[in-house]
């Protein structure tokens, strides 16, 4: 005989044999039925607002980014023409 601790996840109370032909009958059923993929409207509406969101986010962000880079661009640019003008200068 095996010990009580193999027999962990057996039911306390007995099983009938037609019950358990039944259930397993209706899992083969529920397993041969095949899988529906259900999508709602409401779902898409959702999805595609939040891909045109996204969108528009990362659109703003890579125009805010262009901008600094023209800003800091400018800036240099600035830079250098006052290096240059007191360079003139002091040559002068």
């Amino acid at each position: 005989m095996r010990p009580v601790e193999e027999f962990r996840h057996t039911p306390v109370v007995p099983i009938p044999e037609k019950d358990l032909k039944e259930y397993k009958k209706k899992i083969e059923d529920k397993n041969r039925m095949g899988v529906y993929f259900e999508i709602k409207k409401q779902t898409i509406y959702y999805y595609g607002i939040a891909i045109v969101f996204s969108f528009v986010l990362f659109q703003t962000f890579k125009y805010f980014y262009r901008e600094s880079e023209k800003t800091q661009t400018e800036i240099e640019k600035i830079r250098l023409r006052r290096l240059r003008y007191r360079e003139e200068e002091d040559i002068s």
